[in-house]
């Protein structure tokens, strides 16, 4: 029996065990494959290029509305412009179930042998009707996670324009949705690259972590790509790039002690010190900023380097208590004893006056 493999777009960090995601399946350096097909609409022969090819092994071949075979896009007819309408070459098809015979054991294979699974459980046959069944379901349940899981569907069959709106859309039902954030930023950085659009999906993602956190501990698989490109960024901005902070330190007297700093980015080596602060069990929230960041270095640029003293110098009533040294004071005499300035003099006659 074949693999599962979970059409929509990975989760960064996230590897799921049963069912695997294309590009984990799929070697690095996977050849595309070439493949002839005619358009059953109009009969035109074509040759195009796909990405992928996943074949399920336990397709019903008496089945005559499905080749078991799904694609790495959808197939749109030269010709009459039909969508997904199409029959695979008949040889073109028998190399694609040799290659999903032998799978790993051929270097750079782009075949994976499996069921291609949707989010709801469902299978996908073809990407155009992929997208258009989570498309209803996402119109049916109207959540930012519907919209954000058909955004990833419509990413993995190379559908950028319709991905970039299903994710907006799910942003504007859910201020606080990392994930599509995140797909947006990684989406303008890989096609328009690191400029001003970018860094406005960049900055909505930094400041939907921390809710995003304490809501389900599992996006801090999100620190490290964040802290990555949140450095990348700030060594390509024009202008100074700094990460606020607010995050809490205990009680003192009855009091919460929230601090607040910013530090910034250009050129921070220690990517792993900003992983870990941000995974902090105190964190309140963050945001990217390009306002002056004053008084260098800032406290949390001391957090952030691996300088920052083992007792914070924090004034205020919220200051953490330190060992306090002990004040000496010198005895003073009595008014008739000799006064201790060395005068000779009786202490009422002299500094006691």
């Amino acid at each position: 029996m074949g693999r599962v493999v979970d059409s929509r777009r990975p989760t960064l960090g996230e590897r799921m065990a049963k069912i695997p995601d294309i590009s984990e399946v799929l070697e690095a350096d996977a050849t595309p494959l070439k493949l002839q097909l005619h358009c059953n609409a109009c009969g035109k022969k074509q040759r195009e290029t796909f990405a992928w090819a996943c074949i399920d092994p336990g397709h019903d071949t008496a089945d005559k509305s499905w080749d078991g075979i799904v694609l790495s896009h959808a197939f749109r007819c030269k010709k009459c412009k039909t969508v997904d309408d199409y029959t695979l070459e008949p040889l073109a098809k028998l190399g694609l179930a040799m290659q999903a015979l032998v799978g790993k054991e051929v270097a750079g294979t782009a075949v994976i042998a499996g069921g291609m699974r949707l989010w709801d459980g469902s299978f996908a046959r073809r990407p155009s009707q992929a997208i258009a069944h989570l498309r209803k379901l996402a119109d049916e349940r109207g959540t930012a996670e519907a919209w954000r899981r058909l955004g990833n569907c419509c990413d993995k069959f190379g559908e950028g324009g319709q991905a970039v709106a299903a994710w907006t859309r799910a942003m504007e039902l859910d201020a606080e949705e990392l994930d599509a954030a995140w797909s947006l930023f990684s989406w303008h950085a890989n096609h328009t690259g690191l400029g001003d659009v970018a860094l406005g999906y960049l900055t909505h993602a930094v400041a939907a972590f921390a809710p995003a956190l304490k809501k389900d501990p599992t996006n801090g698989r999100f620190a490290g790509p964040l802290a990555n490109e949140m450095v990348a960024m700030a060594n390509s901005c024009p202008a100074p790039l700094s990460l606020a902070a607010v995050w809490c330190e205990g009680e003192r007297n009855g009091q919460v002690v929230v601090n607040a700093s910013q530090a910034e980015l250009v050129g921070l080596h220690k990517v792993a010190r900003l992983e870990q602060f941000m995974l902090r069990d105190d964190l309140i929230g963050l945001t990217l900023t390009l306002e002056p960041t004053i008084d260098r270095p800032t406290r949390l640029e001391r957090i952030l380097s691996g300088t920052e003293p083992k007792h914070p110098l924090v004034t205020g009533p919220f200051a953490p208590s330190a060992p306090l040294l002990p004040i000496r004071v010198a005895k003073v005499p009595g008014r008739n004893d000799p006064c201790s300035c060395g005068s000779g003099k009786k202490y009422k006659k002299c500094c006691g006056v």
